[in-house]
């Protein structure tokens, strides 16, 4: 896995191979399983204290400072106490802190992808080509994707450890990440900082992920486009198309933990819902009055509600949905104004 530490490195030396920094392990047996397919590493300055290389003097040179703990490039905003031992490191800090410049920008027709590094660009890129050198060496797992960063969150998959946990009074919620620790956060709070801009528009969320992906609905532009012949799939979303590879590949990245069950599932939702069989948890609860109906699953409860909006209002106006089927946005608003 790579440190924070040679992702600076990238950023200092732009030409710097992947291949040429050092692979990090920060569980054993678990995180020492990556490999990455970029080839041999290219000729240049050698470190002697670890296995960094670069193509120039002047990098080697900052990468030294790394080992000494010199940090002499200090952020220049007011009450900003950060530090960087390169300066390529400071200058995305400043980027992303503080001016929220992204002057690495996508060059694919229709893609509006901006990053503040190049680094993020040129795994962002990966999307579009369908390139996916991270790979996942545990056995019998053929794991690979485009990111480092979700190389590591699947590595946690093969772990039992989930070191993120909710301290909210009475909430046992624990995770493997960060991010999914603050998402889960910003549950037991009722305040929804993230607005959207679009004109007319009055959504808000709880987190900025949320609203990242509330943003592509206004979008007709479909960036993210499957590249396998033939397949006509496109999306506004990465993170669907990252699923939808999954229908080419077979590939079952989410693994139940319960012991002695194999499933395992393309989507982190389905492995969810399906742990739940294990646990007998219903946490989806109808709200209509005098109804004690629960379910384990979202879905589960927009078809129950259907049987709720027959009731107020019967005819052909809303029709039966078999349990499990998707309901539609017509559907749902006809079970929100349905007269009582």
């Amino acid at each position: 896995m790579l440190s924070v530490l040679d992702e600076q490195h990238l950023e200092s030396d732009p030409g710097l191979e992947p291949s040429a920094l050092s692979i990090q392990a920060s569980a054993p047996g678990i995180f020492g399983a990556v490999s990455a397919n970029f080839g041999a590493p290219r000729p240049g300055y050698a470190c002697e204290e670890c296995q960094y290389t670069s193509k120039t003097k002047s990098a080697l040179a900052a990468h030294y400072r790394t080992h000494t703990g010199e940090k002499p490039f200090n952020c220049s905003y007011q009450g900003c106490g950060y530090a960087a031992a390169e300066r390529g490191a400071l200058i995305v800090h400043t980027r992303r802190k503080h001016t929220g410049e992204k002057p690495y920008k996508c060059d694919q027709p229709g893609c509006d992808y901006a990053a503040v590094d190049s680094g993020s660009l040129r795994g962002h890129r990966r999307i579009h080509t369908g390139e996916k050198p991270y790979r996942c060496t545990q056995l019998q797992c053929t794991f690979a994707t485009a990111q480092l960063c979700n190389l590591r969150t699947h590595l946690l998959s093969h772990s039992d450890s989930k070191p993120f946990k909710c301290h909210h009074p009475g909430c046992e919620h624990a995770t493997t990440t960060q991010r999914a620790l603050n998402n889960h956060l910003a549950k037991h709070s009722e305040d929804k900082p993230f607005s959207c801009d679009h004109l007319g528009c009055g959504y808000a969320s709880k987190t900025r992920s949320g609203l990242h992906h509330h943003k592509a609905k206004h979008s007709t532009s479909k960036p993210h486009t499957c590249p396998e012949e033939g397949c006509q799939f496109s999306s506004a979303y990465r993170s669907a198309l990252e699923v939808h590879m999954r229908t080419h590949t077979g590939e079952k990245p989410y693994k139940c933990g319960h012991p002695g069950c194999d499933y395992a599932a393309a989507q982190s939702g389905a492995l969810t819902n399906h742990s739940r069989t294990h646990t007998g948890a219903k946490p989806f609860s109808c709200d209509y009055e005098g109804c004690t109906f629960a379910s384990a699953t979202g879905g589960g409860l927009k078809s129950h509600q259907i049987s709720h909006a027959r009731e107020r209002s019967p005819g052909p106006s809303v029709m039966p949905v078999p349990v499990g089927m998707p309901i539609s946005e017509l559907e749902l608003e006809q079970i929100d104004h349905a007269p009582i």
